[in-house]
């Protein structure tokens, strides 16, 4: 199955194409029963490293945004989608 994200943020809107979609907000992080490990997924500081593009640094499959993410959007986020 695939999905059709669609975001808005400070009046820009993206759009991207994915097999997979996650959201979770206004929650306690709880990454310690994920398994990063098994996914070779590096923490640092108790949240996921990430580079400018949102994407793992450890793990270039993997994309995080929100409580998790080492870091905010990417001011080129759209470039990414």
């Amino acid at each position: 199955m695939h999905y059709t994200v669609q975001t808005h943020s400070n009046g820009r809107e993206a759009q991207f194409e994915t097999e997979l979609a996650m959201h979770s907000a206004g929650r306690h992080l709880a990454l310690e029963d994920l398994n990063l490990d098994a996914g070779e997924i590096e923490i640092d500081s108790g949240r996921i490293k990430l580079d400018s593009g949102l994407r793992c640094t450890s793990n270039k499959a993997v994309f995080v945004a929100g409580d998790s993410a080492q870091h905010g959007p990417a001011p080129d986020a759209r470039r990414h989608a």
